[in-house]
């Protein structure tokens, strides 16, 4: 089992260490974002990755979202069954292709009445 804290440590961070801009200079929901994965990871750090019940176990209680994934569906890497989709799921995660995002109350909202 995937722990979602180990999956965000996956993502790139916000900032890179070389870069120095100001706060005026970022944009707002990237600061967002930002912040909100760090407060989610610091809260979730004991909880595993639910696949099978992403949308309610995940998504909707702590209002964030797992996007750019690269296989057809949501599945454990365990259960994906090549290495290339493997190495693919990598790079998109090391990249930042694919990420956590935090949702707002209206995309949460819009989330849950389309039915995850």
């Amino acid at each position: 089992m995937v722990s979602v804290t180990r999956l965000l440590r996956c993502a790139p961070s916000a900032q890179s260490s070389s870069s120095r801009a100001s706060v005026s200079a970022v944009d707002r929901s990237s600061m967002f974002s930002a912040l909100c994965l760090t407060e989610f990871a610091a809260k979730t750090k004991q909880i595993a990755m639910n696949y099978i019940n992403y949308e309610t176990a995940i998504v909707e209680r702590f209002k964030v979202k797992l996007i750019g994934w690269t296989f057809s569906w949501l599945v454990s890497p365990s259960e994906i069954g090549t290495v290339d989709d493997i190495r693919t799921l990598r790079n998109a995660l090391k990249t930042g292709v694919c990420k956590w995002i935090c949702l707002s109350k209206q995309e949460l909202a819009a989330h849950v009445e389309e039915g995850g």
